[in-house]
């Protein structure tokens, strides 16, 4: 069948990628340039987002680049947004001399991250080495996910309960909209990257954590014996860069007429 019988048709679509922070997610996945703690991504230059990761990396749920280094497809960006998450640090509270847990410490480097980091970082997106948006992310609210509140009933207590707001609350229209629609040809290279300020990186890389999460114990709350060993995971935080447009496609199988 003759190719010139089909044309591309515009598509709704979204664009993204994540980076996250844990204590075991750089050896679960090795190649995404991800990171161990707060203090490590402190010493990072920036945080890059669309050229690093594919969604063969890291899956679904973190990217959905069809590849690292070009897009596969003409793409017309009518939005951004930034997106802040996390999993709170929740488990035996342990003092240190001062009174203090590493729970409570560890708390307090959620809600720095969630609420706080937002305004003392800037957005950067280039399409090849053009540089078209400069931003600070508090003013790119994501438009997607978690919105709610915080608490803490008490700091101290192993009943802690944990909700975190996102950046944004959850409506699409809440996110950077272009003026103009920002087209991306295909093949072209796309970059987005978060630069903390001097402020950021200081209160970053004084954050404790992401610490661990405590899932199970027994209700007598003993932990002498290994019967009575609780269930832990690791807690995850990070933050998700998308971009919300459309894309051009061949048309699937149907013959333009």
């Amino acid at each position: 069948m003759p190719e010139e019988q089909f044309m591309n048709v515009r598509e709704n679509a979204v664009l993204y990628d994540a980076i996250l922070c844990g204590r075991n997610v750089p050896a679960l996945y090795p190649t995404a340039q991800w990171f161990g703690s707060y203090a490590a991504m402190a010493l990072a230059n920036e945080l890059a987002f669309f050229n690093i990761r594919n969604e063969a990396m890291v899956g679904s749920s973190y990217c959905n680049m069809d590849s690292i280094d070009k897009m596969t497809f003409p793409f017309q960006v009518a939005s951004i947004g930034v997106q802040w998450f996390g999993m709170p640090s929740v488990g035996k509270p342990t003092p240190n001399p001062w009174g203090e847990s590493d729970e409570q410490a560890e708390a307090a480097g959620l809600l720095l991250w969630v609420q706080e980091l937002a305004k003392h970082c800037s957005l950067i997106l280039k399409i090849n080495q053009d540089e078209k948006i400069v931003l600070n992310c508090t003013m790119a609210p994501s438009g997607y996910g978690v919105a709610g509140d915080v608490d803490i009933s008490s700091p101290s207590s192993y009943a802690s309960v944990f909700s975190t707001w996102g950046n944004g609350d959850k409506e699409l229209t809440n996110r950077w909209k272009f003026p103009v629609p920002l087209d991306i040809p295909r093949n072209q290279t796309i970059s987005c990257k978060l630069e903390f300020s001097s402020i950021g990186k200081r209160i970053l890389s004084a954050m404790m954590g992401p610490g661990q999460l405590v899932t199970k114990d027994n209700e007598m709350g003993q932990f002498e014996t290994p019967a009575y060993l609780p269930t832990v995971i690791d807690s995850v935080v990070g933050v998700r860069v998308s971009l919300e447009g459309h894309r051009f496609v061949q048309q699937r199988g149907a013959l333009h007429v």
